[in-house]
Order: structure tokens, then C-alpha cells, then sequence
């Protein structure tokens, strides 16, 4: 270990990391290549040699977490260089990955998404096996605008990767939905419409049960209706009662409605 100049330094290695080298902190190199404060061309930099530290322990050390999109740009950039002496394999198990082909062909799809899609995917830490939906797409340019309007609506985990997976279904079945993307409805009201596209006939069924518990006659201060969840859809039922007498009382009388019978008929 010795410190030597930057500009004797190679900077092949640059992944673009998102954050910056702390300023405090000392440039680290590996056998004078830089792998961390690229940007800082007066500092000298820190050189450890090969027989001090194995490459990924050092790099490990000064990148303990890495999102999607930097995993992407190191796999792209990193392929063809050899005398770093690491497998893949050995490099995602310090970020406890697994499945390397198949992770590899994720990382690879991800980096040609747009910007804000890859931000959406780091900040909501979506899992690399949610994209494997977008295997199937033979150019991955036809999904943009699914991609942006996810990342524009700000989506949570669950809703997107199920927008993202519907979406794709419907690409691939030669249905556009780029109208309903374009229109001003809600978030909501949008991934409604683009699932009522996707299997018109569960849609079918559900307004059929909102419309049938409309018209069944509840107890006092008892509403029920046909709703969703997530990605699941049920019967929800709404009580008010002062004491625990009443609580029971009114139990019973949706009990003798036979609510589930009535949908099924």
C-alpha cells in the first residue's frame, strides 16, 4: 500500500456511482486502477496492490450497497476486463444475490429502461425477479411510456410491479394502452382500466357482485360492498355498534343474509 498521484492512475473502472466520495475521505485504487472518488483529480490517492487485499473485498468495503442500476452499469462496463481475477458469482454474493445468468440478463434489460424508471426501481427496492416479466419483450423501447407513467405516478412497490406485469401482457397481445396512459385519470382509475383491458372477464364479474351487493338489504347502520385490495378483490363489510350486545346482534342478521350465496346466485 502506497499513496501515489491521481494522474498515474486508470479510471477505466468508473461506474458512475450515485453518491459521492466523501470529500474526507482518502481516493482508493487497486493496482493503480481507481475505484472510488473518480472525480477528484487533486487528492492523492490510496494504492493497495494485489498482495495486500483481493480486489472485491476492497471494492466491497468502499461500496457495501449498490442499487439495480449501479449493478447494471458494472456488468456492462466490467465484462471484458480479466486481470481482476473475481467471477460474477463470487461479486452478487457479497450483495446476497444469487441466480447469476439470470441476474445478469435483469441488470442488463434495467440499464436500457429511461432514467426515471431505474430511480423508481431503486428507491421502491424492487427485487431483480419482478423484471423478469420484460424478458418477453423482443424491444424493450415499446414499454417506455408504461415504464414512465409508473415513475411519473410515483407507484408503490406492489401496484407497480403489478402495472408493470399487466402492462407487458398486453404489449405482447398486440393491445394498446397508450390512450388510457395519456388520459387524466387517477393512478387508480388507470390501473383499473388497464387490468379491465387485461381480463375483461374478471372485471365483468366484479362489477356484476358490486352491483348485486348494492341491492341486497343490510342491517341497520351495515354496509357491505365488492372491493379491492392490492391485487385481490372481496367482500368488505362495515359495522357500527355501541356495546358488544349489539355487535352480536348484528352479525347474525348478515349472517342470515347469506351474502356469499347471493353472489354466487
Amino acid at each position: 500500500m502506497d499513496l501515489i498521484p491521481y494522474s498515474t492512475c486508470k479510471k477505466f473502472l468508473d461506474f458512475q456511482p450515485e453518491k459521492p466520495w466523501p470529500k474526507s475521505w482518502p481516493i482508493f485504487a487497486w493496482e493503480k486502477t481507481l475505484i472510488s472518488g473518480f472525480t477528484y483529480t487533486d487528492k492523492p490517492v490510496l494504492n493497495f496492490k494485489s498482495e495486500d487485499v483481493k480486489f472485491l473485498h476492497l471494492f466491497h468495503s468502499c461500496y457495501p450497497y449498490l442499487n439495480l442500476s449501479e449493478m447494471g452499469r458494472i456488468i456492462s462496463q466490467w465484462s471484458n476486463i480479466s486481470f481482476l481475477n473475481f467471477s460474477w458469482k463470487e461479486f452478487f454474493s457479497f450483495y446476497s444475490l444469487q441466480n447469476t445468468d439470470s441476474l445478469i440478463q435483469q441488470l442488463k434489460i434495467l440499464i436500457s429502461t429511461p432514467p426515471s424508471f431505474q430511480n423508481w426501481i431503486n428507491k421502491k427496492s424492487i427485487h431483480p425477479t419482478a423484471l423478469r416479466v420484460l424478458n418477453s419483450l423482443k424491444n424493450i423501447k415499446h414499454a417506455n411510456p408504461l415504464f414512465q407513467w409508473i415513475a411519473e405516478n410515483n407507484l408503490s412497490q406492489s401496484l407497480g410491479i403489478k402495472t408493470l406485469e399487466m402492462g407487458v401482457e398486453l404489449i405482447l397481445m398486440g393491445i394498446s394502452f397508450d390512450e388510457i396512459l395519456k388520459s387524466n385519470l387517477s393512478p387508480e382509475d388507470t390501473i383499473q382500466a388497464i387490468e379491465k383491458k387485461r381480463k375483461p372477464l374478471s372485471t365483468i364479474q366484479d362489477e356484476t357482485k358490486k352491483k348485486k351487493l348494492e341491492n341486497i338489504m343490510w342491517p341497520s347502520h351495515v354496509t357491505g360492498g365488492w372491493n379491492r385490495k392490492g391485487d385481490k378483490t372481496g367482500l368488505e363489510i362495515k359495522i357500527w355498534c355501541q356495546n358488544q350486545k349489539e355487535l352480536e346482534e348484528k352479525l347474525n342478521k348478515v349472517n342470515q343474509l347469506s351474502v356469499f350465496q347471493k353472489l354466487k346466485e
